[in-house]
């Protein structure tokens, strides 16, 4: 992540990612999906 790019999470959950220069926030496509843990 870029210094003027912030991750925006929630709990245990990464919305997406936010943009101080534009001040945006760009989504993520699905941040309340499943989530697989590697084995």
């Amino acid at each position: 992540v870029h210094e003027d790019i912030w991750l925006v999470s929630f709990m245990d959950y990464d919305l997406g990612y936010f943009d101080l220069e534009t001040r945006v926030l760009e989504p993520l496509e699905n941040p309340f999906g499943p989530k697989v843990l590697p084995m």
